[in-house]
């Protein structure tokens, strides 16, 4: 290979490079801020049904995507389920949402939520078109609505997958501002998930 094919392929590496960050930043901020929570009607692991009509009462509702075998949902779950303890009585119900189905079946889901003691709905997306809806890519990836469920939030839950190494909880931060009504006080609206990617069904 001479000079100049070694020049050119540098370059087409770069610009290859280049258009994957772009896809990945687009991907991240396809559901803008301001906009509205998507309806949905989801029968959870346990057999009942939750849409987003039933939770217009709340003050805030935050929709983590999640599955059953992502080392990053383990690495999470203590968390999530210690905000939803702290901020359930202040009004914010947390949902979780499955779309890695049927790597993750329905009877593995309501053991997996009954052995963790979830305290929230674990949703099956059994046709991933709640995740497409969201705009999701990730689990876990977290959407947070306000009162009048506008997005005021999305991405990671925190900064690091080691609890005492994190030194930003963006989710609290983003609850935080809902409940004292200033979303737009929020630093960092819009973070990029780090975690599994969704396995897309064809």
């Amino acid at each position: 290979m001479n000079e100049r094919t070694r020049l050119f392929a540098s370059c087409a590496l770069t610009i290859i490079a280049a258009c994957g960050l772009w896809a990945m930043c687009a991907s991240a901020a396809e559901r803008p801020i301001g906009s509205a929570m998507p309806s949905f009607s989801l029968s959870s692991a346990d057999g009942k049904t939750v849409s987003s009509d039933g939770l217009a009462d709340k003050h805030a509702v935050v929709v983590v995507f999640m599955d059953n075998h992502c080392t990053y949902c383990a690495a999470y779950q203590s968390r999530l389920i210690a905000l939803q303890n702290t901020y359930g009585p202040k009004d914010v119900q947390f949902v979780l949402v499955n779309p890695n189905l049927p790597v993750d079946s329905a009877a593995e889901m309501k053991a997996h939520a009954a052995k963790a003691g979830y305290p929230f709905p674990y949703l099956i997306d059994a046709t991933q078109g709640v995740a497409k809806a969201f705009g999701a890519t990730r689990t876990p990836e977290v959407f947070v609505f306000a009162a009048d469920h506008k997005l005021i939030y999305r991405g990671q839950i925190d900064d690091n997958t080691e609890e005492k190494m994190a030194h930003r909880s963006d989710l609290k931060l983003a609850l935080d501002a809902a409940l004292k009504g200033t979303p737009k006080a929020i630093e960092h609206p819009i973070t990029n998930p780090f975690g599994c990617t969704i396995k897309w069904r064809q």
